[in-house]
């Protein structure tokens, strides 16, 4: 929707698709879809994993570090930014829009 409105890439257009593609082992797919939620991905279990070796087994953001929630929407902001710079780096971090649908819709008949 923000992108019908607006015109430009929010810093999660094309998560769904990515995930998808993640799931069904596609990761180049997945990578053009939204880069920045595929680094999270293994960075978010590793942190999970590294609670849970501690003995922490609560799921709330209390217990993030100060600076984790700064960091997170100072990188959200900038890949935001970035993603709609026209350039030849910013069309790699572009969703593919046709794409990315195509092969759902493919997979999904």
């Amino acid at each position: 929707m923000f992108h019908r409105w607006t015109g430009l890439y929010c810093p999660l257009c094309g998560a769904t698709r990515a995930v998808y593609h993640l799931l069904h082992f596609d990761i180049l797919t997945a990578l053009q879809c939204n880069i920045l939620v595929v680094a999270a991905i293994p960075i978010v279990a590793l942190l999970r994993v590294r609670a849970l070796l501690r003995g922490d087994r609560k799921w709330g953001m209390g217990h993030m570090h100060p600076y984790a929630m700064p960091v997170l929407l100072a990188a959200l902001l900038i890949f935001g930014i970035v993603r709609n710079v026209p350039c030849d780096l910013a069309g790699f971090l572009t969703p593919p829009e046709k794409a990315g649908r195509q092969a759902m819709a493919v997979n999904a008949s």
